[in-house]
């Protein structure tokens, strides 16, 4: 009986001492911060350099090759969707992008098109993960 009552405390014990352990919670998904991917023309793959940092604040920059900011706008996003615009800097043109987050993989996949009736597809991929 003894041994039955020392079994029965130690599971009680090891029963309570499992049940207050805490999983980590994933971090929540926050979209602010710098995006790489790649950027083309018409329905094809695409295949140009695109860097944008998304900051707090709905205000998105588009990072040029040399790593020098190359147009300001904005962005939202509600649910999944991301929507942005932003005009090149000092040339003009504004650039219009529509696409679907994708939370587990920091991705974000869809089309833009321009004020110059250019249009195309993009990705994102979030760089500090």
């Amino acid at each position: 009986m003894k041994l039955a009552s020392r079994l029965f405390f130690a599971l009680l014990v090891i029963s309570t001492i499992v049940s207050c352990k805490k999983d980590k919670a994933e971090p929540a998904f926050k979209i602010e911060g710098g995006w790489t991917g790649k950027i083309g023309n018409g329905p094809g793959e695409p295949d140009g350099f695109y860097l944008v940092d998304i900051k707090k604040g709905g205000v998105i920059e588009r990072i040029a090759f040399n790593g020098n900011v190359s147009a300001k706008g904005t962005w939202s996003v509600s649910g999944n969707e991301f929507n942005a615009s932003y005009t090149f800097i000092p040339v003009g043109g504004t650039v219009t992008v529509k696409g679907i987050i994708n939370k587990t993989e920091l991705r974000i996949t869809g089309t833009w098109e321009n004020t110059g009736s250019e249009d195309g597809k993009f990705y994102l991929v979030k760089n500090d993960k």
